[in-house]
């Protein structure tokens, strides 16, 4: 059943490339989540603060109660982003707005003293790895995003794949409006994580990270990231 519906998803996102912009012709958006190292949660109230070259009035938002937070309509070019929480500051990144992308910036809050993993740097090694509260032990978590390397832009609609490592079980996903997903309720174990994209006059693109070990009540955050465009 499910080698069916991977089957049906791949054709799907093959015959629908690169869909609709994910914001209006006005201009392009920033948006993310603000969580906790430790045990993944929403941060609220965290102020998102932008910054243009030249320009002095920065651009402010706060994360909602899940820790959401999204800030459209924004002029293309370079933007400085950073993340305060109660006068902290928890991180930054430079990006670049582009006419109808999604550029995501996700940032952890790590405990005081402490140093939270970087989710917004491509092919980086290590996995963030963390157990919520009152997670159930007899069962695992994969979740993540998937964005262009380049350009940091997210792809939504783009299929995820988690394979149980050595055999034919497979659990399909695609990527939501903001090119997450997340597949929960998996048997403990060892797993082999796959994005697929369709790109005009390239075809299907696919990135692929193995061996993924995840152990009960864990959740681990899977980035991945395909190279969709060769230019900035």
């Amino acid at each position: 059943m499910r080698s069916w519906l991977l089957f049906a998803l791949l054709c799907l996102v093959t015959a629908c490339p690169r869909g609709a912009p994910a914001t209006t012709a006005s201009g392009g958006m920033i948006a993310g989540m603000v969580r906790d190292a430790q045990t993944g949660a929403g941060v609220g109230d965290a102020v998102i603060v932008l910054r243009r070259p030249g320009e002095i009035a920065p651009v402010q938002d706060r994360s909602n109660g899940d820790g959401a937070f999204m800030i459209p309509a924004l002029p293309p070019g370079g933007y400085h982003v950073a993340a305060y929480l109660h006068q902290r500051a928890i991180g930054e990144r430079d990006v670049v707005v582009r006419t109808g992308e999604l550029v995501g910036v996700d940032f952890t809050v790590p405990a005081a003293g402490a140093v939270g993993p970087d989710l917004n740097a491509p092919g980086a090694p290590d996995l963030w790895r963390f157990r919520a509260p009152g997670a159930d032990p007899s069962t695992a978590t994969i979740e993540g995003t998937v964005a262009d390397a380049v350009r940091n832009e997210r792809l939504r609609g783009a299929v995820v794949t988690i394979n149980r490592t050595g055999t034919l079980e497979t659990y399909p996903v695609i990527a939501d409006e903001q090119g997450r997903y997340r597949v929960t309720d998996l048997p403990p174990g060892s797993y082999d994580v796959s994005a697929n994209y369709a790109v005009v006059r390239r075809g299907a693109l696919e990135v692929r990270r193995n061996r993924v070990e995840v152990a009960g009540g864990e959740t681990v955050v899977v980035p991945l990231w395909l190279e969709v465009d060769s230019e900035p």
